[in-house]
């Protein structure tokens, strides 16, 4: 045999090769749910090393504000200091609270949010709540990677890693809010109206709860779910499958009932 058919790969060399390949493998061809698993336990290692506590906008002060009010003492307001000589209702504590008369609000627009939050307070602090966006994060990623296995199932796992963690719901998944939940409930929609959207199925229902889910936790939801609606029509009018218009109805129904609900909520 001659020197130069000798492999001369050293053992350390070719069990990193070996390692990188079976990575590769797992990245391309791995079981879906094990990705999840990977992508959630990702997340959780982050958050345990970065310990997201610290505020960064006015609207999460305001919601974790809503929520020690809820948990502390089961209500939604607090005494507005100084109120005898803010008789214009002006200002407040906090950055964008409601007022009325000496009492304020810190976040009623979307009153779902904090409504939610308050349980998951009373089981240990703020790592149940943080725990609710990375969930929303873990569920965005998936109704990403199964809207991209539809086109090619090679690269669901690959789309599910870009979702988590190189789109702005991998930040989101570090705070107080209400993003990546509403999300994930608009990937839903979405993926729903291409699966199922050419007749009416149960799935329709899980469509509009979605839809509702969505736009109660962030009133932009509207904007989207009216899209998708206008997509499901064109696309229900040039295949001659008029049914999925009753998808579209329901889309807009369920969004504009419930930002109307939210509506009465703050109100009240």
């Amino acid at each position: 045999m001659m020197s130069g058919d000798l492999d001369t790969t050293s053992p350390v060399d070719a069990i990193a090769r070996s390692r990188r390949q079976a990575i590769g493998r797992w990245l391309w061809s791995g079981s879906h749910v094990s990705h999840v698993v990977a992508i959630a336990l990702v997340l959780v290692a982050i958050s345990f090393a970065t310990r997201p506590s610290d505020v960064w906008t006015a609207d999460e002060g305001a919601v974790r504000a809503q929520v020690e009010f809820l948990y502390t003492d089961g209500t939604w307001s607090a005494v507005r200091p100084f109120a005898s000589i803010d008789p214009e209702e002006l200002l407040a504590p906090i950055h964008g609270a409601s007022i009325e008369g000496d009492r304020y609000y810190p976040y009623t627009k979307q009153p779902l949010l904090p409504a939610l939050l308050t349980p998951l307070r009373s089981l240990g602090g703020g790592a149940p709540i943080i725990a609710w966006s990375l969930v929303g994060t873990v569920g965005f990623a998936v109704v990403v990677g199964m809207s991209v296995r539809r086109f090619d199932e090679r690269l669901m796992n690959l789309a599910m890693w870009i979702a988590a963690l190189f789109t702005p719901a991998f930040f989101y998944g570090f705070t107080v809010l209400g993003h990546t939940m509403a999300a994930a409930a608009c990937g839903a929609v979405a993926l729903i109206a291409i699966t199922h959207g050419r007749r009416a199925t149960p799935w329709w229902f899980v469509a509009m709860g979605c839809a509702g889910f969505a736009s109660a936790l962030r009133a932009e939801a509207v904007i989207y779910s009216a899209a998708v609606a206008v997509a499901v029509v064109v696309v229900g009018v040039r295949t001659s499958r008029r049914a999925s218009i009753g998808l579209a109805a329901a889309l807009i129904v369920a969004s504009v009932g419930a930002v109307a609900a939210t509506a009465a909520w703050d109100a009240s």
